[in-house]
């Protein structure tokens, strides 16, 4: 009986070869919850970056494309013109929807939206300009008009969206110096200087500033 009792007393361990103690399985599937809650937060973070950077390629090559067709369109702008704030229309020589064929085109930009809402940046171009009068537009088209086609979405969801020229403006003074307003129209002297101030949802996008070619 004495050999059997010291063999058991010297290896107690013999009796727990064959199985987990309750404390020790609860360990085990504790650490397995969270490896698995890591696991399935990491994959949720490159999933959210991956989508956020796709997204944010597609708007700057949105951008870019845009202000392309702005620029090309704007160094062969003619005399006839206007803008305000929210929009740009000008006569051009040059155009990218259709360059094959010549003539002059009335083109026209256009924010839409608020800051509430967000701005969308559209464009519309059409072969011939509005009738005049002297240097004065009779009837310049406009977003609602029907001589215009539908207008072309360039930008999305913006949270800036504004056009200014460059003017040259007489003080008080009498001394003339050159500053962005948002206004122009024919009876002024045609702006070689445009800004387009675009803000996205990031607000990482610079103003851009277009110059135009010599005076048609």
């Amino acid at each position: 009986m004495r050999p059997a009792l010291l063999s058991s007393v010297k290896h107690p361990a013999r009796r727990r070869q064959h199985g987990l103690t309750l404390l020790e399985l609860v360990v085990a599937l504790a650490l397995s919850a969270l490896v698995s809650l890591l696991g399935a937060a990491a994959l949720g973070a490159g999933s959210d970056f991956y989508a956020r950077s796709t997204q944010r390629l597609h708007q700057h090559e949105q951008l870019r494309a845009a202000l392309r067709t702005l620029r090309f369109e704007w160094q062969a702008r003619a005399r006839l013109g206007r803008s305000d704030a929210t929009s740009l229309e000008f006569a051009t020589l040059h155009t990218l929807s259709d360059p094959v064929v010549p003539g002059v085109a009335w083109a026209r930009y256009a924010c839409e939206g608020s800051p509430e809402t967000g701005f969308t940046l559209t464009h519309q171009i059409k072969l011939g300009v509005p009738e005049q009068q002297g240097d004065r537009l009779q009837a310049a088209p406009s977003a609602a008009s029907a001589d215009l086609p539908e207008p072309e979405t360039l930008l999305y969801d913006l949270r800036e969206c504004a056009f200014s020229v460059l003017r040259q403006v007489t003080e008080k003074t009498g001394e003339t110096l050159p500053l962005w307003k948002d206004e122009w129209d024919s009876q002024e002297p045609a702006p070689r200087l445009i800004r387009i101030k675009l803000a996205g949802p990031r607000g990482d996008l610079p103003p851009v500033v277009f110059v135009a070619g010599r005076e048609r």
